[in-house]
């Protein structure tokens, strides 16, 4: 939908503060783009929030709603909507009044505690040498890289990411090496269990079951998987993976070639949520949830080569060698009896 000040549109986002709300410096919560009109959510030190809207004739409008508090460490569901010259902020079920001349009480609202934790290595130990083939030893490599370069929040790293993941997902690296060991691979994906309370424009989809615990998944195969929608409209795995690697750096930095690119690149463009392009931080949760899926294909490629059969030395089994030919002496445990 257009943004525009004489048109209805809204937006929501998921966020959470560590460090408690209000915030200790200035931040912007949103930001959309889409032509010469914008919306920008901006957070104030003084708890508030303040919404601005440039419309198609570069018109501005400003609104700026009560303050409130939140626990530390918890995350709130922000929605902001707009329809002519009016606004609406809610935090979770609490609506926000107007306080343009900032003398309303800030209230308390009540978060969710957020569980999130910096990302570990899923794979610590994990080595070539762990594989009995080139194939094998290239698949552990790869997983190796990957786990590491999604421990890293930066974007160059989670870019090389993406060409990792199109060489497991989409060229077909993860089927020519269970050819062999035939596992079973199941990706378990979040599934909530409620539709989105409101409506919104942009609908960006978190996935990883490790980012909601104690929640309800389901498991997909491989191309269940990758035709799994993460952003409307109509954004799937295949085409965050695709977009990422072909177009954004992964492999290739140019132009869309896809349809869908086009769509991601925009999105990417008008929109950043903690700093981050949310295909990025999509890219992040599909990586971590292919690395869990793997772990069948891992177990068996190392338990293959624990099987290998070692050279055996002799032991002593308690009897006298014979003689030997040459000096016919007699050895007993290294030791020469005359």
């Amino acid at each position: 939908m257009p943004l525009s000040s004489s048109t209805q549109g809204g937006v929501f986002f998921l966020v959470s503060f560590p460090s408690g709300w209000p915030l200790a410096q200035a931040a912007v919560l949103f930001q959309r783009n889409e032509g010469t009109s914008s919306i920008t959510a901006c957070a104030g030190i003084d708890g508030r929030i303040c919404v601005t809207l440039i419309d198609q004739g570069l018109k501005e409008k400003e609104w700026i709603f009560q303050p409130f508090q939140l626990t530390t460490g918890t995350r709130v569901v922000i929605y902001i909507g707009w329809c002519g010259d009016g606004a609406e902020c809610r935090v979770n079920s609490y609506q926000l009044l107007p306080d343009i001349g900032r003398c309303l009480a800030g209230i308390m609202i009540e978060g969710k505690r957020d569980v999130r934790s910096p990302r570990v290595l899923q794979y610590p130990r994990i080595q070539a040498s762990d594989g009995t083939h080139e194939r094998d030893r290239f698949f552990l490599e790869t997983i190796r890289d990957l786990d590491r370069k999604l421990c890293e929040p930066e974007t160059y790293a989670l870019l090389r990411a993406a060409a990792l993941l199109r060489q497991l997902l989409l060229d077909g690296l993860i089927h020519d090496v269970n050819r062999v060991y035939r596992c079973k691979l199941l990706f378990d994906v979040y599934a909530p269990s409620e539709a989105v309370p409101v409506p919104p424009t942009l609908h960006i989809r978190s996935i990883d079951p490790a980012q909601h615990p104690n929640r309800q998944y389901q498991s997909l195969n491989i191309d269940q998987f990758l035709a799994l929608v993460v952003a409307t409209p109509l954004l799937s795995v295949r085409h965050i993976v695709k977009t990422c690697a072909n177009a954004k750096g992964g492999v290739h930095l140019g132009g869309a070639k896809e349809d869908f690119a086009n769509v991601v690149l925009q999105m990417d463009q008008g929109i950043t949520v903690g700093g981050q392009e949310p295909s990025l931080n999509l890219l992040a949760e599909i990586g971590n949830v292919t690395l869990q899926s793997i772990r069948p294909l891992v177990g068996a490629i190392q338990a293959r080569c624990a099987q290998i059969q070692r050279p055996q030395f002799p032991s002593f089994d308690g009897k006298r060698p014979a003689y030997r030919i040459a000096d016919k002496s007699r050895y007993w445990l290294g030791t020469r009896l005359n």
